[in-house]
């Protein structure tokens, strides 16, 4: 999940909706951009919490959530539709589910979070 305050309670609240009752949450700016690509910064420390949740607490699957008008990505007006932000943010949930799919064998859910907090499947 991002680190985007306008999303965390709403966001939390959905991820109940969908059975997410109790998890292990890692944020970062730009969540799945920080793992579609080994050159980023947070690429490895952010894997290797992935694993330590994994050996710790024997998590069974990981969940991306981006969310519309993300800074990283330039927030919505540097696309010119909604279908473009969220192709944006599928192809990267895409690199990262590889990834972390290659290093921890989880299965990866990605979603896409409007301002609502409703969640979209990715």
């Amino acid at each position: 999940m991002c680190i985007d305050f306008r999303f965390r309670e709403n966001v939390q609240n959905s991820l109940k909706k969908i059975g997410l009752k109790s998890y292990d949450l890692v944020v970062y700016p730009g969540a799945s951009s920080s793992l579609s690509s080994e050159k980023h910064s947070a690429f490895r420390p952010l894997l290797d919490a992935i694993n330590i949740s994994q050996n710790l607490h024997g998590i069974k699957k990981v969940v991306i959530v981006d969310h519309e008008d993300c800074g990283v990505y330039g927030g919505s007006s540097s696309f010119e539709s909604f279908d473009d932000e969220k192709t944006a943010h599928r192809e990267k949930i895409a690199l990262a589910r590889k990834a972390i799919e290659a290093e921890t064998g989880l299965p990866v859910e990605g979603y896409l979070a409007k301002l609502d907090g409703k969640l979209e499947t990715i």
